[in-house]
């Protein structure tokens, strides 16, 4: 299994017969070079197919993905597994589209953040008979798994409706920033889940809370830039984008629902957060209304 942290160089050399030297040689490029790769200087596209099949790893982009799974085999195994546990829950509209389009990219994000945090991952994915479900045993593993995907799914169903950047033309910056906040949605998933199940894959609390507090500190930070941007560029505020932060997965999740189903949800959309508040609160003082003008009918009755 690679460390969590370890760039494709340091695998050759430590999985294979290969040194810095020998890689050199096989690339006709200089053992500055390979050190300056090794340091986490960025390998070229074409550098890195070639280094993948040297260190016997199956082609991705996905670097490190490659040197966890190792084979394609495997690295589909891994995908069908994340899949299933993935397709247990009832949310993750979005996110069960995108992860079946691209399965390196969102698998390796969850091998990379689980391992990071010290997680106990083995490396030959586990089969489907090993999931939690109806007379089937449950492994640690696969109970921490599944809570941390029906959270990642409820948060990732929010942020992607929210934070749609459609409207706000070619406007790159906020593109950037709803991205990274589309995959810190696994993150804040990962804060999400019972601290027992996370412990039963290795996860020290330690860890956690300094994870914890990069998390909310990034996320804060980039809020602050989306709302920022929008403003200065003329586009609406058109949520409490700080509810990413506030509130709990599953109400995140219901929010999203009735955003997406609702019909009136659908149109107001197209408003400022402050001119949907103003709706709200219109729509509350019918309703008191309503009940002040019920509670007058039944006076006027008893006199």
């Amino acid at each position: 299994m690679s460390k969590a942290g370890m760039n494709l160089i340091e695998f050759i050399t430590s999985n294979t017969a290969y040194n810095q030297a020998d890689l050199a040689r096989a690339l006709n490029v200089s053992r500055a070079q390979i050190s300056r790769w090794k340091a986490g200087e960025a390998i070229p596209r074409n550098r890195e197919t070639e280094l993948l099949e040297i260190g016997g790893l199956f082609s991705t982009v996905c670097t490190d993905w490659a040197m966890f799974a190792r084979t394609e085999a495997n690295a589909e195994n891994w995908y069908i597994y994340f899949t299933d546990i993935l397709s247990g829950s009832e949310w993750g509209w979005a996110l069960k589209d995108l992860y079946r389009d691209s399965p390196d990219k969102y698998s390796s994000h969850v091998i990379r953040t689980l391992l990071k945090l010290g997680a106990d991952i083995p490396f030959a994915a586990p089969s489907a008979r090993e999931l939690d479900g109806e007379n089937v045993e449950s492994t640690p593993l696969a109970s921490a798994l599944y809570g941390l995907f029906d959270a990642w799914a409820q948060i990732h169903d929010w942020v992607y409706l929210a934070f749609d950047t459609d409207d706000c033309g070619d406007q790159f910056d906020l593109f950037e920033i709803s991205n990274e906040l589309e995959w810190l949605t696994f993150d804040l998933g990962v804060l999400s889940v019972d601290i027992d199940c996370l412990r039963g894959i290795g996860i020290k609390e330690k860890e956690l809370d300094e994870f914890h507090r990069k998390t909310v500190d990034t996320i804060e930070v980039r809020l602050h830039q989306f709302c920022l941007l929008r403003t200065q560029n003329g586009y609406p505020i058109k949520h409490d984008y700080f509810n990413l932060l506030d509130l709990s997965p599953i109400e995140l999740a219901e929010q999203a629902f009735m955003r997406n189903r609702d019909g009136k949800n659908r149109i107001m959309n197209y408003l400022s957060y402050g001119e949907q508040m103003c709706i709200s609160r219109l729509d509350y003082s019918v309703h008191l209304l309503s009940r002040i003008d019920e509670k007058l009918d039944v006076l006027l009755k008893v006199r």
